[in-house]
Parts: structure tokens; sequence; C-alpha cells
């Protein structure tokens, strides 16, 4: 995927699925790295359960890299007011360079995302929760969209279902509010699927645009087209993602996240969260079933 296509493809990815992906990730770091579903038959069921209990088994040897893996997946849970603004480079198949910039207020439940291909600005979301409402901008076509927000209460039957593996590292039973899907790619962050397996890492605390942070380094092995030697910095008291890069056997980066800008637990403008319509053609919102995931 190219350009805006695949820019665009990142926004569906995070407004739809962005929780999701902790699961995928976890199981199927359990499974090996294997894609296949599971079909529900006894013995693979089993056998996922003896990769679960032995994953947690040597976790558990590392119980300062587990809570710095539990601030990652919880990291909405960890401020009030979150301001930034970062930049994702792949250079294949031909160099790409996206922007986001991002502001989070928890406490009056509004948020914001804007993302850029090469400065050039191609969408905006906006959530209110208080409003129940997410208007989303195509700033290329010059369209928006207006989707109703659902309520979301806690589920404790949910929580309950949980296997162990779920109830240790989050999932999305325990998620229960849409705005901090614009923190994109820092806050709660997918990238902490490459993490699961604490022996792949080291790290040592420091600072990053400072502020106190942990600095990872370590091998990703078993996820294809991201896997070889990385370096991460995360925030120490939010556990949002400061940075991240992927090298390969040349140790060049060959993907990487780096934060231009965050303002943690600031005062923001209340004039972020909105947008007028003006110039704008209102369409209807996609049914969610037409998407295929």
């Amino acid at each position: 995927m190219k350009g805006k296509q695949w820019i665009t493809g990142i926004l569906l990815g995070l407004v739809v699925v962005v929780f999701i992906v902790y699961e995928l990730g976890v199981f199927q770091h359990t499974q090996g790295g294997g894609t296949e579903k599971n079909q529900s038959g006894k013995g693979e069921n089993k056998n996922i359960n003896e990769a679960i209990d032995e994953q947690i088994e040597n976790n558990s040897k590392y119980p300062d890299k587990e809570a710095i893996v539990k601030k990652i997946i919880h990291g909405y849970q960890n401020f009030t007011t979150l301001e930034g603004e970062y930049e994702i480079y792949s250079p294949d198949p031909v160099p790409t360079v996206s922007k986001t910039r991002y502001a989070i207020d928890a406490e009056k439940q509004k948020s914001i995302m804007i993302l850029y291909d090469h400065n050039e600005k191609i969408s905006t979301v906006i959530w209110d929760e208080e409003q129940l409402k997410c208007m989303s901008f195509n700033e290329t076509e010059r369209t928006y969209t207006e989707l109703e927000l659902q309520k979301k209460e806690k589920n404790e039957k949910e929580d309950k279902e949980l296997n162990k593996f779920e109830r240790l590292y989050g999932s999305r039973a325990t998620v229960e509010r849409e705005l901090f899907t614009a923190g994109g790619f820092v806050v709660s962050s997918e990238y902490v699927q490459y993490l699961m397996d604490f022996r792949n890492w080291d790290y040592h605390e420091g600072k990053c645009m400072d502020l106190p942070c942990y600095q990872l380094q370590g091998k990703i092995t078993d996820s294809g087209d991201m896997n070889g030697p990385f370096e991460m910095q995360v925030e120490k008291n939010t556990g949002t993602v400061i940075g991240f890069k992927v090298f390969d056997d040349q140790k060049r980066v060959k993907y990487s996240l780096t934060t231009k800008m965050i303002k943690i637990d600031q005062p923001l403008d209340e004039t972020l969260f909105t947008k007028g319509t003006a110039g704008y053609k209102k369409l209807e919102p996609m049914d969610p079933s037409d998407f295929d995931f």
C-alpha cells in the first residue's frame, strides 16, 4: 500500500480495530507467530493453553519488564491531557513519511487526530464522548461523516471470562472509551506486541525529550517484515511510546516512529476540538460490515 492509501488504511485500522491488535499480537506470539485460526479442537486448545502457561511462567521471572508492558497497555489511564506530534518513516516499497498530530483531554472526554502525508493534511478525526459523536473529515476530497458513538459500560461478565493471559496483560473487554484512539501508535501502543516475550529485550532508564523514560533494546523474531533489532523509548509515567526503530541486517532503519513534540498534563486550547463543516460535503457513515479485515 502506497502514499495516501497506506495512511488511510492506518486511520481505518486505528478507528475500528486498534485494541484488537493487542490480542492478535499476544496469541500469534504464544502460538509461535502462526496466523491460522484456531479450529476450537480440544487438542489445539490444550496446546494454546500450554503455550500461554509457558509464556506466563517465562515472563514471571521479569516483574520489572511486566510492569513496563502493563504501563504501555494501560497508557490511556495514565494522564489527564496529552498533546503531541510524531512521524512514521518506512523506506519500502517507496520512502514514505506520514505525520500525526493529536490531542486528548481525558477529563472532558474529547480528542482529535490529524494525519498528514508528506506535510499534506489528509484526514481529521474528532471524538466527543460527552456528545457521543465522532466527526471524520477527508481533507483531500473535502467530505465528512458524523458517527454516533455508543455509550460503553464496563462489562464485569466479559472481564470474568478473560483467560489468564488477557487478565494479566489487558484486553479490549477492559477498554471503555474510544477517544484514546486519537493517540494512534503512541497511546496504549500496538507496538507492545513486540515486547510480549520478555527474554527478547532489555532496558535501562534515561531521559527522552527531557522526560523520564525507559529505553528498550532487543530483537523482533516472529513478525515477518518487522523482524530485526529494535529500539524503543517509553515515557516512564504514562507508558506513551516516544520513539521506535527497527533495523535490517545491515543496521539500516527499515521502520521508525519519531516524536517531534509531546506535552503531558498541560492545559489544552479548547478550540483544538472544534472544526467547521463549511466547504465539506456530508457523507453517510459506512457500514462496518463493508470492511474486510
